[in-house]
């Protein structure tokens, strides 16, 4: 006879618990604080994240002071809700139907008329609730479906098959994108292209469809900004704002809006215009001031106040986003943390001080296996092995460097980094020959079309000048700075007493 599964261990919905909760009238802190839990396992327990069993959820009923027998209640609830969806199979957060509504009018006189009307209200918001984790729960075995295409037979199949036009598969494509950014700038730029083809084509409301466009738009135009190609991201970030406004929320609104803020702030830093990246991460973390969401604008706003060369407050501020950063859910915004911080410390001459840190963002960057983070590592561990004096060491990382960045296509970063291991050379002295040969290669490196004509006048002056050996470490440090600065603006001339 077979082995029953034991009722126990059956995994119950989490917006069953986001219902009890609601009724109880707590947020997930005061139940988690009364549970003996934290707030994240809570979080967790009620997106599905971490399976929710009928014993965890009784203790955590107790701990609300509700009564255990509303638990099956709200079970049969949810699953009659679930019925209706798939049988409905809505590809957005529509309106509630005539079926599901008279549902709701039956669970509100059940639960009795005095608390009627707040029943019917909250389970209405909890049905469209439960549409939207619907459409979530779908979503990654669409993208399987299509993750193994070409990125054109990607794009056709989003136009040409229904069940693949969904909102909630255009939002994971999204960070899909953001994820790919990390290895491969290519790979990003052609999912950036497919969310805004699935935009377009969604089984949504016009005017909502076109918010959903505006959002996929916003990942298109970061990642152009990745590939390097700021001044398209700044036109296609323009687009993705006018369609994002142009458009009316859905109720509830299942998207984020504030990614949009992070990912602006993102381009603007680039463009060079700080205190607006600022100024759009300080609303984004009104919305999120804690958890994942805040971890990730908190590591944004370190990497603004490093542009402005503010390194101790870009410390500061990356000790606080570790504070809401779980390794072992998200080992790459572990890694980043663990990135960035190494690096301000090297720029505040704490080079020792970096090192365990930079040991630590080594084994989480490969273990994670993306190209891209693994050669930017690589130029930390170069500028590291420099402050402490480790010559010949930060020569191999900065060479490596140079020739990934030229295997990924990117020349300007490739030519930087030659620029930034000739400042190594001069900061020591006696190393003439190799400051000439590193000053030809960079020359050569941005003879490359998407170069602009300024940047290659800079590099041009510098190799005269190293051939001439009157090259100096204060010429060479301002021509990477120059050289950062020049990429977010094209037209900035080189100043040649630099």
């Amino acid at each position: 006879m077979p082995q029953r599964p034991d009722a126990s261990e059956t995994a119950i919905p989490g917006i069953v618990l986001t219902i009890l909760r609601a009724m109880s009238g707590r947020s997930q802190k005061e139940i988690a604080a009364a549970s003996g839990l934290d707030g994240r396992t809570i979080s967790a327990l009620e997106t599905g994240r971490t399976v929710l069993t009928l014993p965890r959820l009784r203790r955590l009923v107790a701990a609300m002071d509700l009564p255990l027998g509303e638990i099956g209640a709200i079970v049969r609830f949810v699953a009659e809700r679930r019925a209706t969806i798939a049988r409905h199979q809505s590809a957005g957060p529509e309106a509630v139907t005539g079926a599901e509504a008279e549902g709701i009018e039956d669970f509100a006189l059940e639960k009795g008329r005095s608390a009627e009307e707040w029943t019917r209200t909250t389970l209405g918001e909890m049905v469209e609730h439960v549409r939207v984790l619907e459409a979530r729960r779908k979503a990654p075995a669409l993208w399987a479906q299509l993750a193994g295409l070409a990125p054109g037979e990607r794009r056709a199949v989003a136009r040409e098959a229904a069940e693949f036009q969904s909102w909630a598969l255009c939002e994971l494509v999204c960070e899909e994108s953001v994820r790919a950014a990390a290895d491969d700038a290519a790979a990003a730029l052609a999912l950036g292209e497919l969310a805004v083809e699935i935009a377009r084509v969604a089984a949504v409301k016009e005017t909502w469809k076109r918010r959903l466009e505006g959002y996929a738009l916003a990942f298109h135009a970061n990642a152009l900004r990745v590939a390097g190609r700021l001044a398209t991201a700044g036109e296609a970030f323009d687009q993705a704002l006018a369609a994002w406004n142009s458009g009316t929320p859905a109720e509830p609104w299942p998207l984020d809006s504030t990614r949009l803020l992070d990912l602006e702030a993102s381009l603007r830093r680039e463009q060079g215009r700080l205190d607006l990246a600022l100024e759009l991460l300080e609303k984004a973390l009104e919305v999120h001031p804690n958890g994942p969401a805040a971890a990730r604008l908190l590591l944004n706003q370190a990497s603004t106040l490093e542009r402005m060369g503010d390194y101790e407050d870009a410390v500061a501020t990356l000790r606080r986003a570790a504070e809401e950063i779980d390794p072992e859910n998200d080992p790459r915004l572990a890694f980043i943390l663990r990135q960035q911080l190494a690096w301000d410390l090297c720029q505040l001459g704490r080079a020792g001080e970096a090192e365990p840190v930079l040991s630590e963002a080594r084994a989480l960057a490969t273990a994670l296996g993306h190209r891209l983070d693994l050669v930017r590592l690589r130029g930390v561990e170069a500028r590291l092995a420099a402050g402490l004096g480790r010559i010949a060491e930060a020569a191999t990382a900065f060479r490596e460097v140079r020739d990934r960045f030229c295997e990924l296509g990117m020349p300007y970063d490739a030519a930087l980094a030659t620029v930034q291991l000739a400042v190594v050379f001069l900061e020591q002295g006696g190393y003439a020959g190799e400051v000439k040969a590193l000053a030809a290669e960079a020359a050569g490196i941005f003879q490359d079309e998407r170069v602009h004509a300024e940047a290659r006048k800079a590099l041009i002056l510098f190799r005269q000048a190293a051939e001439e050996e009157a090259v100096t470490a204060d010429f060479a440090r301002g021509l990477a700075v120059y050289l950062e600065r020049a990429r977010r603006e094209p037209n900035l001339p080189f100043p040649v007493a630099a």
